[in-house]
């Protein structure tokens, strides 16, 4: 299923990376009765606005929005004001 996340601080990027065995988890396995579970990296696409470590994003300034163009900006608390007019 297709799902799009923001992770402004980077800790979803472990999704990318196949899971490791935990006694809880193998515990939880036999427990229901699954023999042949193996841990599988997801596919994941990391967009990246500035086009720098990830697939380029493209969009249109009206588009991002005041709060996206204040973070990318690092705009202080009157030059944000003005965005939100």
């Amino acid at each position: 299923m297709p799902v799009f996340f923001v992770d402004v601080k980077g800790d979803l990027s472990g999704l990318a990376c196949a899971g490791k065995a935990h006694p809880k988890i193998t515990e939880r396995l036999t427990y229901i009765g699954i023999d042949d579970h193996a841990f599988t990296p997801n596919p994941v696409v990391f967009w990246d606005v500035f086009g720098k470590s990830g697939q380029p994003m493209r969009t249109t300034v009206s588009e991002i929005g005041p709060l996206l163009m204040t973070n990318l900006l690092q705009l202080n608390d009157t030059q944000t004001g003005v965005l939100y007019t």
